[in-house]
């Protein structure tokens, strides 16, 4: 698969550390190209989890907003 979606809402209980390390791992593991970040908690920063997931996972990470299209 090219593209990853990662739902980080079971994650809501967790800081930006974990959900970003958890969905570089799932990303690296699955093999993906690309992660897509989707329900990200509005408890946590968006563009820190990003980050955190970039430490461990070298492709593109986005994060998804309403109403984006993105190209597989």
């Amino acid at each position: 698969a090219s593209l990853a979606k990662v739902f980080a809402t079971r994650f809501h209980a967790l800081g930006n550390d974990q959900v970003g390390e958890e969905a570089a791992d799932h990303g690296s593991r699955a093999g993906v190209k690309r992660i897509l970040l989707t329900h990200v908690s509005d408890e946590l920063d968006e563009l820190q989890v990003k980050k955190i997931a970039s430490r461990k996972f070298t492709g593109p990470i986005e994060v998804a907003q309403e109403g984006a299209v993105f190209e597989t």
